[in-house]
């Protein structure tokens, strides 16, 4: 479709002419020149994206013959149940179901709006029957009745007897998925997105309320539902007051989302490929913010709705080389990078080593151990044989604690190690931080100590309220860093709010500053805000104290 669905539906349109252009090449043009290609390969990538078409907001829902014609507008799927069906381009390439769906190019709002060198013209029903008619480059219209619409979607000829564009598709409708079109087309103009009411705009979260996270789920709410209050009490967004609706888990978010529509996500726990919360971002497909994994998707794959704020352990781990790097001043940096053999660690250590690589590192030896079989105590008495200083950590806690442990068993006349740990799994260090000799330094995507730039009142009000967590401060200011992205993105989608435009917004944000941590970039092909981290250093005593300024990775 259009360049705001990003990596999903741009490719439809954008690929058109390439294919289009092919099958010239083979077939010739002669009497098909004014038919329409849609590509082969979008097939498999169409589905993800159309899965947000949904219901309606409430107050709004559709006939049954508009649901009908939705179906076929968004999804490709006749009335009788059949994948819809149409003949494409030059060489007449029969086609079929999702990936020739009015909307991919139309899109979702029928407006049309340019791609590449294709033009999809604006097809609400307003807009098809405007009394003076259309002029186009090559030709001119009247105005389109229910059998001049039927005649073109079938046959491929306007009002006034042209041929039209050959990117049109020449579709087999029968009289009654006609209908159901029409009535949808007229509809089109005043459907909105689930979650958007006249004065009210709800976004969900999936917050877990038991296991080892509840706590910072309960402190992540608060801090959420302290700054929806703050927006609201300051007008809202566009005179609409943001709503939170919070599910504690993936399968409790599928009843309570169909029971109360929302619009969008902001900082749910997970959203790592694969988890159970990432196959709710893409069955859903809900245009998500923030969401709170050490694993973000930068591939612009099935969860391209998804703009992480927060850099991956990879990114994590590479801005502590670097800092490990500043500190030796020159001199080569003895180092070793810890994982365990399976993903994310693994490729966040690769990350490290590439990294540790580029500044010339003495050693930089890459150790892993499978599950279950991390023998700190051996490998610790190892690296201090040989001479290493610096100890890079991707693993799970339990083998992290284990490694502290170790650590704390080195002979008094052994050279501290230091150790370097990605926020998000530095709990078990910090917890043993006492009993270790060398120096811990964990980085953080957000300053856990530090009060932010922006929103000062909001801040006093959260300190004055106990809302903030010392102990879970990090995840707080991502939470709220999230809640200010969406809500700029939300500004910048206008009064006239959908889906499609909210995702535009959000790829148009370029440096912006939130006020709770470093600035944030999105693009077309960006889907992680901040690469980088502060660095933090942990005393003995559990002190914690900025070590560095944000540290930028290019």
């Amino acid at each position: 479709m259009l360049s705001a669905w990003g990596a999903e539906r741009g490719p439809v349109c954008r690929l058109i002419v390439l294919v289009v252009s092919s099958i010239k090449r083979f077939a010739g043009v002669g009497a098909f020149s004014g038919q329409r290609l849609v590509p082969i390969g979008v097939a498999l990538i169409l589905p993800l994206v159309f899965a947000w078409s949904g219901a309606v907001a409430a107050g709004n829902a559709l006939s049954a013959l508009e649901q009908a014609g939705r179906r076929i507008y968004l999804d490709g799927v006749t009335g009788s149940g059949e994948p819809l069906r149409a003949l494409v381009g030059a060489g007449q390439m029969p086609l079929r179901g999702a990936v020739v769906a009015c909307g991919n190019c139309h899109g979702p709002d029928g407006k049309g709006r340019p791609e590449s060198s294709v033009i999809p013209p604006e097809i609400t029903w307003e807009a098809l029957t405007k009394p003076y008619g259309h002029i186009h480059a090559t030709r001119k219209h009247g105005p389109f009745d229910v059998s001049a619409f039927a005649f073109a979607v079938n046959e491929g000829i306007d009002p006034a007897g042209n041929v039209l564009d050959f990117t049109m598709p020449r579709f087999a409708l029968s009289r009654s998925d006609v209908e159901a079109l029409v009535a949808y087309l007229k509809r089109l103009s005043s459907v909105r997105d689930p979650g958007i009411v006249e004065q009210g705009l709800r976004i969900g979260t999936v917050l877990p309320d038991s296991g080892p996270a509840a706590a910072a789920g309960r402190a992540v709410e608060q801090v959420l539902n302290a700054y929806f209050e703050y927006v609201n009490r300051n007008g809202g967004v566009h005179q609409r007051r943001l709503e939170l609706v919070i599910a504690v888990s993936p399968d409790d978010a599928r009843k309570r989302f169909d029971d109360k529509p929302v619009f969008a996500l902001v900082s749910p726990f997970g959203g790592a490929p694969d988890d159970a919360v990432s196959k709710l971002l893409t069955d859903s497909g809900l245009p998500t913010v923030g969401p709170l994994t050490p694993v973000p998707d930068a591939t612009g794959g099935p969860l391209a709705l998804a703009f992480y704020l927060q850099p991956g352990l990879g990114e994590q781990l590479a801005a502590l080389v670097d800092f490990a790097a500043s500190r030796v001043a020159g001199e080569r940096l003895d180092a070793a990078v810890l994982s365990l053999g399976a993903q994310p660690y693994q490729e966040a250590a690769w990350t490290a080593v590439n990294r540790c690589e580029k500044h010339g590192c003495a050693r930089a030896e890459q150790m892993t151990w499978m599950q279950g079989s991390f023998d700190a105590a051996a490998l610790v008495k190892q690296l201090g044989s040989a001479g290493v200083e610096h100890i890079f950590f991707a693993g799970p806690g339990t083998d992290l604690a284990a490694l502290v442990a170790a650590l704390d068993k080195l002979p008094d006349n052994a050279e501290a190690i230091s150790l370097y740990v990605p926020g998000a799994i530095a709990r078990a260090a910090i917890a043993g931080r006492q009993a270790m000799p060398g120096e811990l330094f964990v980085a953080y995507p957000a300053q856990p100590a530090a009060g932010p730039a922006a929103s000062p009142e909001l801040w006093e009000a959260l300190e004055r309220s106990g809302t903030l967590s010392r102990q879970h401060r990090a995840v707080q200011l991502a939470a709220l860093q999230a809640a200010a992205v969406l809500v700029e993105a939300l500004r910048r989608s206008g009064r006239d709010l959908s889906r499609e435009a909210l995702v535009r917004a959000l790829e148009g944000l370029g440096r912006f500053e939130t006020g709770f941590g470093p600035p944030v970039s999105f693009g077309p092909g960006q889907r992680i805000g901040a690469r980088g981290s502060y660095v933090v250093a942990i005393d003995r005593d559990g002190r914690f104290s900025l070590a560095s300024d944000w540290i930028q990775l290019n």
